[in-house]
């Protein structure tokens, strides 16, 4: 399953990023638990895709593989002296997944959870789909990114290190659930993922099943 997300999430990003990028997967973990099902919902189908673009720009790239209903919301970057200014938003209103629309939220919101955690999560960058959230929100099979120019002195290895270390997080609040209810999720690690030849089978698979779709 995980390798199956890990390909639809690459076919994504590779027509959102230059060819010549390398994107590093990272998973998300639960932090509400307000529903078992939905928790594991979203651990199951949640990823991140982190790749750089031109000009020394970070691309962070949020799917939702599917196939349970559910809708990313709210995204949330903490920023330790790392991320500079927001270049680009990619979404449905500028060449991304149709229907996909977020804004910069110039209110600091709390992640729900956040202030739980051991470590408690403080979000100084959020960005929130437009109303009617469920339907602009990442639905199941879509996703959207965010590009970023990182701080003087940060480089992508920085921003690597932070994800996979814990002292650099983004959380994410997802509603629409089957059961009607919302949890929240923390970046948790990088993701497994397969041997290249064989995510490049499973990418080229998922490519001729969405030809398959367009032309049905």
């Amino acid at each position: 399953m995980r390798y199956a997300i890990a390909a639809l999430l690459m076919v994504a990003l590779l027509a959102a990023t230059p060819a010549s990028a390398d994107v590093l997967l990272f998973t998300f973990e639960n932090i509400t638990r307000n529903h078992q099902p939905d928790a594991d919902t979203g651990q199951a189908q949640l990823l991140l895709g982190v790749a750089p673009v031109e000009d020394g720009r970070v691309r962070f790239t949020f799917s939702n593989s599917g196939p349970d209903a559910c809708t990313i919301g709210l995204i949330a970057f903490e920023n330790p002296n790392l991320l500079g200014d927001l270049v680009d938003v990619l979404d449905g209103n500028n060449g991304g997944v149709p229907g996909v629309a977020f804004g910069l939220d110039k209110k600091v919101r709390n992640l729900p959870g956040g202030n739980s955690l051991v470590v408690p999560f403080h979000e100084a960058i959020t960005f929130q789909a437009h109303n009617p959230r469920p339907h602009k929100g990442v639905n199941p099979g879509e996703w959207v990114s965010m590009d970023f120019q990182l701080a003087p002195t940060r480089t992508l290895e920085d921003v690597v290190a932070g994800l996979s270390e814990g002292w650099f997080r983004v959380g994410m609040h997802v509603q629409a659930f089957s059961s009607g209810g919302s949890e929240a999720f923390i970046t948790s690690g990088p993701a497994a993922v397969p041997e290249p030849a064989t995510l490049a089978l499973l990418a080229g698979g998922s490519v001729l099943l969405i030809r398959r779709r367009r032309t049905a």
